[in-house]
This record gives C-alpha cells, structure tokens and sequence, in this order.
C-alpha cells in the first residue's frame, strides 16, 4: 500500500513538474496596445497585436525579425487609410540596429523594389526616414525600444506625419 501511494505521488509529481515547468519556460506573448481610437480624423479598423501581428512583420520582411512584440493598425475614413507598423525590440539599442538595417536594405535594393531612395529628416529629436512607393508616403523610425513604420496616403503626409509624432514617438 505504502509502495502504491509512493509511485501515485511520484507520478502526480512528475505530471505536475511537467505542467508547471512548462507553463514557467514557454515565451510569454507580449502585446502592445498603442492604438487609439481615431487618429487624424480615421477611425481604427483593424488592430492586430500579439502572435499574430509578429507573424505579419514577420512576413512582410520575408524571415523571420528577432523582436518581442509588435502591432499592427489599420486607421480609416472615407477618403483615406493609413496603416501603422511597430515592433518593440529587446532592447533600444536593438531597435535602432533594426531601423538602421531596414534604412540600409530600403537603400541597397532601389530599383528592385517599390520604394525610393529614403530622405532623412530629423523632427522632434528623431531621425525619420522617409520613401515613397506603391502610392503612398512611409516613414519609418525608432524611438526608445520600438521601430515605427507609418503608411500614409500621399495627399496628407505631412500633417499625418505631424499627428503621428503626438501619438508614436
């Protein structure tokens, strides 16, 4: 009997140290939950966090992009849609590694990709790169531990950028 009860408890042991070590070691999904509501007059029609929205970077880049959250959102009226990238690095010295590759592949594959060659502009403290492809403005740039990268139609950029800098930065 004192046999029986000792290999029940080792065998509950062992099923609930599996559990538990498994549940303590697995990744945590991080979501960020940076979108308002409205920005500049649009109203938030998709917003897209977790595992799913570092499977949209992920596919988007084309491999896989070592960051621990990201969100993506889609903002719209009428007359105009906006969508906005942001992936959160482990690290801000990560993220502005991040920024600058992408400044740098944007850079090496003009002419085999939609995207011009990027301005630098400095606003606010931020260095912002700027291109233009697929009829929109982007802009893209890093602040603390987070990349952004903003797609906004070509009739309202700046103001949109402007507005964006009070919401992302």
């Amino acid at each position: 009997m004192k046999r029986a009860i000792l290999v029940l408890g080792i065998f509950w042991g062992i099923i609930l140290g599996a559990f538990f070590g498994v549940n303590y070691f697995e990744k945590k999904e991080v979501e960020l939950n940076l979108a308002p509501e409205t920005f500049a007059e649009m109203y938030r029609v998709e917003d897209i966090k977790g595992n799913a929205a570092i499977a949209a970077v992920n596919d988007l880049h084309g491999k896989l992009i070592d960051i621990k959250a990201a969100e993506v959102i889609t903002y719209k009226n009428y007359q105009q849609e906006a969508r906005i990238w942001i992936s959160e690095a482990n690290s801000v010295q990560e993220a502005a590694y991040l920024c600058e590759l992408m400044d740098r592949k944007i850079k090496a594959a003009i002419g085999k990709s939609p995207f011009s060659y990027p301005e630098t502009l400095e606003i606010g403290g931020l260095t912002i790169y700027k291109t233009y492809g697929m009829g929109r403005v982007h802009y893209y740039y890093q602040s603390k531990d987070k990349v952004f990268w903003l797609e906004l139609p070509a009739e309202l950029h700046q103001d949109l950028l402007k507005e964006a800098l009070k919401i992302w930065k």
